[in-house]
């Protein structure tokens, strides 16, 4: 459970700082496509608000939203792969 934790919190930091990353390359140098991508889950929660809100909060709102999608994600989803991946391995060695 600690180990998963551990994972979890791992991913999310490592997603919310390409997130940052992102941002700071589609701001520069117009590359929006893995903004778009790698920003999915800020996205999603960015949604709920206005366009005119100022950038700081817009992106302080991205990466928390970034950061606790991806947490809870993992949490949900690592238990769950942890099982297909020793399903496949005994049918495999079958």
């Amino acid at each position: 459970m600690i180990q998963q934790q551990q994972t979890a919190l791992f991913l999310a930091l490592l997603m919310s700082v390409l997130a940052l990353l992102s941002v700071a390359f589609a701001y520069q140098w117009q590359w929006l496509w893995a903004y778009k991508v790698l920003a999915f889950p800020g996205h999603l929660v960015l949604g709920f608000f206005s366009e005119e809100i100022d950038f700081w909060p817009k992106l302080a709102l991205l990466t928390l939203s970034q950061f606790v999608s991806v947490y809870l994600s993992a949490i949900c989803l690592l238990p769950l792969g942890k099982k297909l991946f020793t399903k496949l391995q005994t049918i495999i060695r079958k």
